[in-house]
């Protein structure tokens, strides 16, 4: 199997080549590229052609939000996540705005970097756990009005399932597996869940289905 192309963006030196250290001591991975801002980022990601950014979101020059914008602009299919130690909501928002992948902090651990680079290869959107637990207290997600599009459509059950697995944590893999329908199956349900509910990822789908369960509860 091909190893996983990574590039590093952080204007830390010191940080950055531990991370890449860390990075190279799994023969999965191939460290491409590594820089420290975002205009050398867009340079060096077109040339290296990596299949996952980490992308540190405060840098001189140009931040990693407008890094992302960019960098997504011509290179859609590069998964980016960003690997910053700002905790606010407002961040993790605005980074998804911007196109990141995903969002995870600096104190992860080695091993379970690894695995959430596994998993954004595979179509996840990989968020750290602090980061996921108070995402549906954000305003942003109480619109009471979710769940149906502007045509008035609800979910179909089918739909509404798919969503709270997903909310759940699970892959396409194993959803296709638990309602026993094909990858590709899942997928075009997710393309209609997000069409009607206005979402753009799977990370957003994950938010609402959380919000969702929290509103039973209450």
């Amino acid at each position: 199997m091909s190893k996983i192309k990574v590039m590093v963006v952080d204007d830390h030196a010191l940080f950055r080549s531990g991370l890449v250290r860390v990075l190279r001591a799994n023969e999965e991975l191939d460290v491409v590229g590594e820089c420290g801002d975002g205009e050398d980022a867009q340079a060096i990601s077109a040339e290296a052609k990596p299949d996952i950014i980490l992308m540190d979101l405060k840098m001189k020059n140009m931040d990693g939000l407008e890094a992302t914008k960019k960098i997504k602009e011509t290179q859609p299919l590069v998964k980016i996540i960003i690997l910053t130690v700002l905790e606010e909501k407002k961040y993790f928002l605005s980074a998804i705005q911007s196109g990141a992948d995903g969002y995870i902090l600096k104190n992860i651990e080695p091993e379970e970097l690894y695995a959430f680079l596994k998993a954004v290869i595979r179509g996840e959107s990989p968020v750290s756990g602090k980061i996921a637990k108070e995402l549906f207290f954000n305003d942003n997600y109480n619109d009471s009005e979710k769940g149906l599009n502007s045509d008035g459509n609800e979910l179909t059950p089918r739909e509404n399932m798919i969503v709270k697995l997903l909310g759940k944590g699970l892959t396409n893999k194993n959803i296709a597996e638990k309602l026993c329908i094909s990858e590709s199956t899942v997928k075009v349900h997710l393309r209609h869940i997000m069409e009607k509910l206005e979402l753009k990822n799977r990370i957003e789908i994950a938010v609402y289905a959380t919000k969702q369960q929290n509103d039973l509860l209450l």
